[in-house]
């Protein structure tokens, strides 16, 4: 009798029990939704993209000249215009300025160089 009971008990209660389930149970897991976040936040951090800075790997802003954390300096001012450059660029994309030019110029200028020698021996017009 008891075997018959439980078979009866477990084929009635089975389909209630299983539409209840379907009714209250979560829609996702939780494994499901930290997974969900983990790819929204991995697409929105490649549309954001910043750069990170070559020595210590913080992200950084794109206007940055030296970076808060380690010191490192990440661009430079160009002399002419002063828009910030990368510092392997040999010549300013904004004002045509060649930057190996200008710094010799400078050390011309501070040591007494050429420039200033050539004009004094230029003849009087």
């Amino acid at each position: 009798l008891t075997r018959i009971l439980a078979v009866l008990v477990v084929t009635g209660l089975f389909l209630p029990g299983m539409l209840i389930y379907l009714i209250l149970r979560p829609p996702r897991t939780i494994e499901a939704e930290y997974r969900l976040a983990l790819e929204e936040e991995a697409i929105l951090q490649s549309f954001q993209e910043k750069p990170a800075c070559p020595s210590c790997s913080h992200q950084m802003a794109l206007d940055w000249i030296v970076c808060p954390w380690c010191y490192t300096r990440l661009k430079k001012k160009c002399p002419q215009c002063g828009e910030l450059l990368e510092l392997g660029w040999k010549v300013c994309p904004y004002c045509t300025t060649p930057l190996q030019e200008v710094r010799r110029r400078k050390a011309d200028k501070e040591i007494g160089g050429p420039s200033q020698t050539s004009e004094s021996e230029s003849p009087p017009d």
